[in-house]
């Protein structure tokens, strides 16, 4: 089935990015899907700045209690980076890969204040 969605693809010479937000649908990676659409359509692929990765590592304290959650969000984004390098969808991958970078972050810094037992 998927070499002839893939054929089929060619056939109609759809893009490269389709084809990846076909793939991430695929996996059920809606949210890096539509990250990915909203940054293509409105400001591009940016570098995240000092101020934005605050942001979003306040709103993950807010809304991320979960170490196990933030582990799950932080594949889920790792796996829709391996599908736009698949695609040779390199600006994306490089938008990606900082919210696996931030995630990391994010992780590790609640398994730092975790109380360790003596």
């Amino acid at each position: 089935m998927v070499k002839a969605v893939s054929y089929i693809s060619e056939l109609l010479n759809i893009s490269p990015f389709a084809k990846a937000l076909s793939k991430l649908r695929e996996h059920d990676l809606f949210p890096q899907e539509m990250l990915l659409k909203s940054g293509k359509r409105r400001f591009g692929y940016i570098e995240m700045s000092d101020e934005q990765r605050d942001l979003e590592i306040k709103l993950l304290n807010k809304h991320v209690a979960d170490p196990i959650a933030a582990l799950k969000s932080l594949i889920r984004f790792n796996n829709a980076k391996d599908i736009c390098l698949e695609f040779e969808l390199f600006d994306e991958a490089n938008f990606l890969q900082q919210y696996v970078d931030l995630y990391e972050f994010y992780i590790k810094e609640k398994i730092k204040s975790i109380p360790s037992e003596k």
